[in-house]
């Protein structure tokens, strides 16, 4: 029984980090432009565009992602679930 209510709020923690990481994608990208899927890009590709996207936001004079946005961002557009991305979920 431990096991099982331990292995439901780990899983709901992990959901509750994927929810945050697609909230701050959406309210942080769409103020700009259309979302894209996040599915239409591989995890390297993702990498370059958000860089492009920070030069962008510098350029025009708007704030530019924290370090951990741009991460929770980068893991989540690349479907990402790896430990790096848990790390930068607080797990």
């Amino acid at each position: 029984m431990k096991k099982a209510l331990l292995y439901l709020f780990l899983f709901n923690l992990a959901l509750s980090a994927a929810d945050d990481a697609k909230t701050l994608f959406e309210n942080k990208c769409a103020t700009c432009h259309a979302l894209p899927d996040p599915e239409s890009l591989g995890e390297k590709q993702w990498q370059a565009v958000l860089k492009t996207m920070q030069n962008r936001l510098r350029e025009a004079g708007k704030p530019e992602l924290a370090a951990d946005e741009f991460a929770k961002i980068h893991c989540y557009l690349s479907g990402n679930t790896g430990s790096a991305c848990r790390q930068v979920e607080g797990k």
